[in-house]
């Protein structure tokens, strides 16, 4: 997005349905990078996401994101959550809080259902 662009202030003619639901298409396939780590385009794409329900000639000019897009191809955010795990388990530390308050407590499974793989 340009510096002090704004596009709730756009007065360009509103889309027709075809280009109005490509323009929905658009956005949402820009929804999804952000999602896939992509936040270097997020406030542009949720910028222009407002203006789903009427975007405007103006709005779909705007969307110059895709030119970034391929212009920096390899650029993410990258997380390794390996450095920011916690040394107490949260289940052991469930148990805790709650062992005391719900001793008697126990799950009753179906005899039909799956072993379950997980903690138990």
């Amino acid at each position: 997005m340009r510096n002090k662009d704004h596009p709730e202030e756009d007065t360009s003619p509103l889309l027709d349905s075809i280009m109005h639901t490509e323009y929905q298409s658009l956005i949402g396939m820009l929804q999804w990078l952000v999602t896939l780590c992509r936040m270097d385009i997020c406030y542009a794409v949720s910028s222009l996401s407002r203006f789903n329900a009427a975007p405007r000639k103006g709005h779909f000019s705007r969307l110059r994101i895709w030119g970034y897009l391929k212009k920096y191809p390899h650029r993410a955010l990258n997380i390794d959550n390996g450095k920011f795990a916690s040394l107490v388990d949260p289940w052991e530390q469930f148990i805790m809080d709650f062992a005391d308050q719900y001793s008697y407590a126990s799950e009753e499974i179906e005899k039909q259902f799956p072993i379950p793989l997980g903690h138990q």
